[in-house]
C-alpha cells in the first residue's frame, strides 16, 4: 500500500504544477473556452486541464510502471490526444466516435476482452460497448466545476480498494495513478473553476477506468456474474447520468449527441440548490454506487439485493430528476418537437411503476429469507426461494395493478395512500403463498411471509412517498436565469 500510495503523491504533485502551469500561461497559450449560449460558465476559462492529467500520468507510468499494458496505455494517450482536438475544433460526433470504436477494437483484438459467455463475438460486442460506452459517460457527466473529477477520483478509490483486498498491486498502482493525475487536477477545478479538464481529460479518465476494470484478475477471478454486477456498481452514477439524460433527450425528440442543460447536475441546480451542494450530493451518489461495488467477495443474495437496492435508488431519483425543469436554452425550445417516447409516457409511467414493484418485491423477499436464515441459506429454503421470487414478483404486480395503486400520485402521497400501498403488498404475499402451497414448489414459513409482508409494505411507501420526501429536503424553489457549471454535454 505504500507504493501505492506513493504513485498516488507523485501523480497528485505532477498534475497540480502542471495545472497551476497551465493557468498561469493561458494567456500565451490561448486554451480557452469561451462562453456560448449552451455553455454553463460565464467568463472565458481555460480548458487545457486534460493536458496537466496526461502528463501526470505520463510521469507515473514511467516511474512507477514501465512496460505495463504498452498498447492500453498507448491508446488511452490517443483517447486523450483526440479529445484535445475536439476541444479545439469541435468535431462532429459521428466521425468522433468511429475513432474511439476502431482504437476499441484495436484493445479487444489485443486480447483485452471481459469473457462472460464461451461466445467470443458477444464478448467482443460486450467489450466494445463497455468501453466506448463508460469513456463517453465520463464525457457527458464533466458538466459541473469539480463533478467529474471528484467522481474519477471517488470510483479509483473504490477500485483501489477492491483491487489491493485482491492483491492485485500493478492494477491497483494504475488506478492510484488516475487518482492522484485527477485530484491534483481538481484542487484549480472545485468551483469556481479555474480551469477546465475538456474531452482532453474527460475520455482519458473514462477509457483508463473502464480498461483497469475488465483488464484486472479481479475482473476473471469470479464468476461473470459478480464481476459484472459489481463493476456497474462502481460506474453506476455515470452510467445513471447517461442514461437519464438519453432517454430525457429522446423522449422530447431531441438527438441524443446534442448537449443541452439537462443533467442530473443541471436539475437539481433548478432546484436553486447551489453549486457546491449539487456536487457533493452527485459525489455522495457516486459513493453509494462504489460501496456497493465492493461486496464482490459476499453471498450471491447480499450482491443482489445491493444491485437491486442500488438500481430501485438511481430509479427513484431519476424520476424525481425527471419532474424538474431543466435550465431554459434555446437549443430546447421546442425546434426537435415532440417524440414518440413523450407520447407514450402514460403506458411507460404504468409499466415502470409495475416493474419497480416487481423489484420491491424481489428485494423484500430476499432480505426476508436472509434476516430468518443468514446470508447462506439452507439448501431446501434457497429452492424454496429460488422457486418463489418470479412467482412472488409476478403476484406483487398483480395486486399493483388489481389495486390500482399505480395511480397514486407520488408527489401527493398521503396516509390513505400509505394504506392501500401496504394493503397491496399484504394481498400480493398472501396470493404468492397460495400460488407456491398449490402447485407444490414448497411454501413460505409464517416467519417469511410475515417477513416479506412487512418488508414490502415499508419499501413499497417510503419509494412512493420518495418524490415528496427529496423536494421536501432538496428544496422547491426553481430559478431559471442562473447559469451554473462548465460546458453542457
Amino acid at each position: 500500500m505504500l507504493r501505492i500510495a506513493e504513485i498516488f503523491l507523485t501523480a497528485l504533485l505532477v498534475s497540480a504544477v502542471g495545472t497551476w502551469a497551465l493557468i498561469r500561461f493561458n494567456d500565451r497559450l490561448s486554451l480557452t473556452a469561451a462562453p456560448t449560449v449552451d455553455r454553463w460558465h460565464k467568463r472565458p476559462t481555460p480548458n487545457s486541464g486534460g493536458l496537466a492529467i496526461l502528463l501526470a500520468c505520463a510521469v507515473g507510468y514511467l516511474l512507477y510502471l514501465p512496460g505495463y499494458s504498452r498498447l492500453t496505455t498507448f491508446l488511452a494517450a490517443c483517447f486523450s490526444v483526440l479529445g484535445f482536438i475536439d476541444d479545439r475544433v469541435r468535431l462532429a460526433p459521428l466521425p468522433k466516435l468511429a475513432v474511439q470504436v476502431v482504437l476499441t477494437a484495436v484493445v479487444i483484438a489485443a486480447g483485452n476482452i471481459f469473457s462472460p459467455t464461451p461466445w467470443y463475438w458477444f464478448n467482443a460486442a460486450v467489450t466494445l460497448l463497455w468501453i466506448v460506452g463508460i469513456t463517453n459517460a465520463f464525457n457527458l457527466i464533466d458538466n459541473m466545476d469539480g463533478l467529474c473529477a471528484g467522481v474519477v477520483v471517488i470510483v479509483a478509490a473504490f477500485r483501489i480498494l477492491l483491487l489491493a483486498r485482491h492483491g492485485s498491486m500493478q492494477e491497483a498502482g494504475a488506478t492510484a495513478l488516475i487518482a492522484g493525475a485527477f485530484f491534483g487536477f481538481l484542487l484549480f477545478n472545485y468551483h469556481p473553476a479555474k480551469i477546465f479538464m475538456g474531452d482532453c481529460g474527460s475520455v482519458l479518465a473514462g477509457f483508463g477506468l473502464a480498461n483497469l476494470a475488465i483488464s484486472s484478475p479481479v475482473a476473471h477471478a469470479t464468476s461473470s456474474l459478480s464481476a459484472i454486477v459489481c463493476a456497474a456498481l462502481t460506474f453506476s452514477y455515470p452510467i445513471f447520468d447517461t442514461a437519464l439524460v438519453s432517454f430525457l433527450r429522446r423522449a422530447s425528440g431531441r438527438p441524443i449527441s446534442i448537449g443541452g442543460r439537462d443533467h442530473s447536475s443541471h436539475r437539481l441546480g433548478s432546484l436553486g440548490l447551489g453549486e457546491t451542494t449539487v456536487v457533493w450530493l452527485l459525489w455522495a451518489m457516486a459513493a453509494l454506487g462504489g460501496a456497493a461495488g465492493l461486496l464482490l467477495d459476499a453471498s450471491p443474495l447480499v450482491i443482489m439485493v445491493a444491485a437491486l437496492v442500488t438500481g430501485i435508488l438511481f430509479l427513484v431519483f431519476g424520476m424525481f430528476l425527471g419532474t424538474l425543469p431543466a435550465y431554459p436554452v434555446a437549443i430546447e425550445a421546442g425546434m426537435f418537437g415532440h417524440g414518440p417516447i413523450l407520447r407514450a409516457l402514460p403506458v411507460l409511467r404504468v409499466g415502470a411503476t409495475l416493474w419497480l414493484d416487481g423489484l420491491l418485491s424481489a428485494v423484500s423477499l430476499i432480505s426476508a429469507f436472509m434476516l430468518r436464515w443468514g446470508t447462506e441459506l439452507p439448501l431446501h429454503r434457497h429452492q424454496v426461494l429460488v422457486h418463489a421470487l418470479p412467482i412472488v414478483a409476478l403476484c406483487h404486480m398483480v395486486s399493483s395493478l388489481v389495486s390500482r395503486t399505480f395511480c397514486i400520485s407520488w408527489r401527493a402521497f398521503d396516509i390513505g395512500d400509505a394504506l392501500r400501498v401496504g394493503g397491496a403488498a399484504a394481498l400480493g404475499g398472501a396470493l404468492a403463498f397460495g400460488i407456491t402451497v398449490g402447485v407444490h414448489l414448497g411454501e413460505f414459513t409464517l416467519g417469511e411471509l410475515l417477513l416479506y409482508i412487512a418488508i414490502c409494505s415499508i419499501l413499497s411507501i417510503l419509494v412512493r412517498a420518495s418524490l415528496r420526501i427529496m423536494a421536501w429536503a432538496l428544496g422547491s424553489g426553481a430559478c431559471h436565469g442562473e447559469r451554473i457549471g462548465s460546458p453542457a454535454r
